[in-house]
């Protein structure tokens, strides 16, 4: 089988005060949360989206609404990307995904996240 050179995904994205830039971009704001409380908030989202009976749906609405990145506005799309465009956690995440899995929570020097693979 032969290796992917390229996937595409969204992520919801939580930042919190230790994150590389703790402003949330949607709305320009510092971000006050600690990183156990970004991981305890995006831990219940992850439940919801995984208890959802259309998960990718409830992704795309979260992320809409929750992500902390520019690309909320896209439901987290972060269109395709090769393995050394991302921080390695994320892309060794995104890569191990198949397509329409929802990863678990992965940490990376942005915040936390929660990755779907759409293609």
């Amino acid at each position: 089988m032969a290796s992917v050179e390229k996937v595409r995904c969204a992520h919801i994205l939580l930042k919190h005060v230790q994150s590389r830039n703790p402003i949330n971009r949607n709305t320009n704001t510092p971000v006050h949360r600690t990183k156990e409380e970004a991981r305890d908030e995006l831990g219940a989202l992850l439940d919801r989206i995984k208890s959802s009976p259309r998960p990718d749906y409830e992704f795309k609405t979260l992320a809409l609404d929750i992500s902390e990145c520019s690309s909320a506005r896209k439901h987290g799309d972060l269109g395709y990307f090769d393995r050394k465009t991302m921080q390695k956690p994320f892309s060794d995440a995104a890569f191990a995904l198949n397509v329409g899995e929802i990863s678990d929570l992965v940490e990376t020097d942005s915040g936390i996240h929660i990755i779907y693979r759409i293609a």
